[in-house]
């Protein structure tokens, strides 16, 4: 598997057997999920070619794609677009936030003015009051805007200036759509919004950047496949299941943690999976203090992050500073200081990847579906 999993604790023999008897049922349940048959039969891969033509239309005729999407699709996408190295020159990609705040949508249009800019819907079903404000306004900008751009392509209606990816539960956007000629492109009818990673709703907005989804792709359908599910890659789940259903020192808490920038939106995506903890996405060690103000025996953590981060930068010599020079050295050092410290409390499991490339990002977002869908269905069924 490329994703490898470290466990703060020591992990008994007998757990991993627990943990592979009662995860056998739910990976035979997710064996019969529509994101799992779509990566094992590579229907996923098949969406790329016809993903890319609508992605290429998209970047050449703008300078930022804003997407709109619901809460949970806008955190997977977020998720993708950090994690998978973007091309130059290719569209400014900006994921609206779930507000009302007129402020913060005077700031996003002062900022877009005068650019050529597309809206991209993103829902796997029906619209809240959240997203069909997000819509409406950024959709009003974006023609009003256009109408003011010297030489805008879209003037000459080749291009659209809105696109969709819809679930089946969309009302306002497919209807609107469908009434002005948007194209669209539909989503299983079994979607669930919080398991996309391998859907048109990430793959488009990364292949609108120029991120490589074949690499991307590759990685999450190696880790869907791994035969260590059968094993020891389940036990986390089981694990994590247990903790939230067992816990009685408090309320318990789940920490999702990253200590490198690119991991940050995977860990708001992986704390935004439904469940009954207290769930807190945590930048360390920026927010060490937060963490580590939580009763210790009512807390779950996971760290998120690539052995090899996609920069560094060679540090002038300071007191503490990593003897090579290497900022990349010194924060994995301080990673490692940090999270396995001996006198920390509770349940801790790191997952990482060799390198924060496109391939990385896909085989962690797959292991983080897979767990969360095996954590759920024990959870569900009292294992």
């Amino acid at each position: 598997m490329l994703v490898e999993i470290l466990s703060r604790q020591n992990i008994k023999g007998s757990t991993l057997e627990e943990a592979q008897k009662a995860s056998g049922p739910a990976l035979d349940a997710l064996w019969r999920t529509h994101w799992i048959k779509d990566s094992v039969m590579k229907k996923d891969v098949a969406l790329l070619a016809p993903l890319k033509d609508f992605a290429d239309e998209i970047a050449e005729s703008s300078d930022c794609v804003v997407i709109t999407a619901g809460r949970q699709e806008a955190l997977a996408i977020r998720a993708a677009l950090a994690a998978v190295p973007a091309e130059e020159g290719r569209p400014e990609v900006i994921v609206c936030e779930p507000t009302f705040s007129p402020s913060w949508y005077g700031d996003l249009f002062e900022k877009l003015e005068g650019r050529r800019c597309v809206q991209l819907a993103v829902t796997a079903g029906a619209e809240d009051l959240l997203l069909r404000c997000a819509y409406a306004t950024v959709k009003r900008f974006v023609f009003e805007n256009g109408r003011n751009v010297p030489g805008n392509v879209l003037e000459s209606e080749e291009h659209s200036r809105v696109y969709a990816v819809c679930g089946r539960g969309s009302t306002v956007i497919a209807q609107d759509a469908q009434e002005n000629d948007y194209p669209v492109i539909s989503l299983d009818d079994t979607v669930d919004p919080m398991y996309l990673a391998n859907t048109a709703a990430v793959l488009l907005p990364v292949l609108i950047r120029g991120g490589d989804g074949a690499a991307f792709l590759e990685g999450f359908g190696e880790v869907v496949a791994a035969p260590d599910w059968d094993f020891s890659a389940a036990a986390y789940a089981y694990i994590r299941a247990g903790f939230e259903r067992n816990c009685t020192a408090g309320v318990p808490t789940f920490f999702a943690e990253s200590w490198q920038q690119e991991y940050g939106a995977m860990a708001e995506w992986a704390a935004g999976f439904s469940g009954g903890m207290l769930r807190r996405p945590l930048s360390m060690p920026a927010e060490k203090m937060l963490r580590d103000s939580c009763y210790a025996k009512a807390r779950l953590e996971i760290l998120i992050g690539a052995e090899e981060s996609a920069e560094d930068l060679m540090t002038p010599p300071f007191e503490g500073c990593d003897p090579d020079g290497s900022l990349q050295l010194l924060l994995k050092a301080e990673k490692e200081h940090d999270f396995y410290d001996e006198l920390l409390g509770g349940e801790g499991f790191e997952f990482k990847v060799e390198q924060a490339d496109a391939a990385g990002a896909g085989a962690l977002m797959a292991f983080l579906q897979m767990s969360e869908g095996i954590a759920a269905w024990l959870a569900a069924h009292g294992e």
